[in-house]
C-alpha cells in the first residue's frame, strides 16, 4: 500500500522489518509473563499484555524504527521516536486487545441474551455522542473547555468496564481513541490552544493514562466475578453430596 506514496522503498521495507519486530517481541515478551497470551480474563494477563505489547514492544522497535527514518531520510531521530512510541503504544492498549478478545470468544456470542446487546448499544450511543461533545469544542457546553469536559466520559468508561469486563473497555477505548483522533481534522478536537503536533501528543497520552487503569480494573471485576461463579457452583455441589450423602445414611 505504501509503494508509490513513499519515496523511498527502502523506507517501506524498513518500515515493515520495524513493524514485524514490533510484533516479535511484543510475543515474546507476553508468552513469558502470561499463562495464556491469547486471554485477557485476569488481571495477571492483561498487566502482561500490558507490559510486553503495550510497553516494550514498542518501547524497542521505536529505537529500530527511528534509526531507519533518520539514516534514509534524515529527520529528527528523537522526534521520529517520540511520534511512533505514542502512536503504537495507543494502538496497542486499544485495538489489539478488542480483535483479541473478540476472536478468542467468538464461540460464545451466540449466548448472550438480547437485553446485554441492547446495552451494549445503548452504551455505543452514549459513549460515541458523548465523545463527539467533549472533543468538538464548537457543539461542547458553552462556556467549558473540551479539555475539561473529558471528565464526562469516565462514567461510561466505568459502566463498560464494569458491565462487559476487558472486551467492554477496550471496544469502549478504542472509539474514544477515533473520534479524539478524527475529530480534529475537521477543526474541532480538545487541547485547541496547542499546536497540532503537540496537541495529537497530549491527546495520545492523555488516552494511554486512562487505557492503563481501566484495562486492569476490568480485568479484576472480570475475575473476581468468574471466581465467584466458581465458588458458587462448588458450595452448590457440596450441598448436593451434602443431601445425598444424608440421604445414605437415612
Amino acid at each position: 500500500a505504501q509503494v508509490g506514496l513513499v519515496a523511498s522503498p527502502w523506507l517501506v521495507g524498513a518500515w515493515f522489518v520495524t513493524n514485524c519486530s514490533e510484533a516479535d517481541i511484543a510475543a515474546f515478551v507476553v508468552r513469558r509473563l502470561s499463562d495464556a497470551p491469547a486471554r485477557l480474563d485476569t488481571l495477571r494477563r492483561v498487566v502482561a499484555f500490558i507490559v510486553g505489547a503495550g510497553l516494550v514492544a514498542p518501547f524497542v522497535s521505536c529505537f529500530l524504527d527511528a534509526s531507519a527514518v533518520w539514516w534514509l531520510e534524515g529527520d529528527p531521530y528523537w522526534l521520529v521516536w517520540r511520534t511512533r512510541f505514542f502512536a503504537n503504544v495507543l494502538t496497542a492498549l486499544t485495538l489489539t486487545p478488542a480483535l483479541v478478545i473478540s476472536i478468542e470468544g467468538r464461540g460464545r456470542w451466540g449466548a448472550v441474551a438480547p437485553w446485554r446487546w441492547a446495552e451494549a448499544a445503548l452504551l455505543a450511543v452514549a459513549l460515541a455522542g458523548t465523545a463527539v461533545g467533549v472533543f468538538w469544542p464548537l457543539i461542547a457546553i458553552e462556556g467549558s473547555p473540551a479539555d475539561a469536559l473529558m471528565l464526562v466520559l469516565l462514567p461510561l468508561l466505568l459502566w463498560a468496564a464494569v458491565r462487559f469486563g476487558p472486551l467492554g473497555a477496550s471496544l469502549a477505548l478504542l472509539t474514544l481513541a477515533l473520534i479524539g483522533l478524527l475529530v480534529p481534522h475537521a477543526g474541532g478536537g480538545p487541547f485547541t490552544a496547542l499546536p497540532p503536533e503537540q496537541r495529537v501528543i497530549l491527546l495520545q497520552a492523555s488516552l494511554i493514562m486512562v487505557t492503563l487503569p481501566l484495562l486492569c480494573v476490568a480485568a479484576a471485576i472480570l475475575e473476581r466475578r468468574e471466581c465467584e461463579t466458581a465458588l458458587s457452583e462448588a458450595l452448590r455441589f457440596e450441598a448436593l453430596l451434602s443431601e445425598l450423602s444424608s440421604v445414605f445414611v437415612l
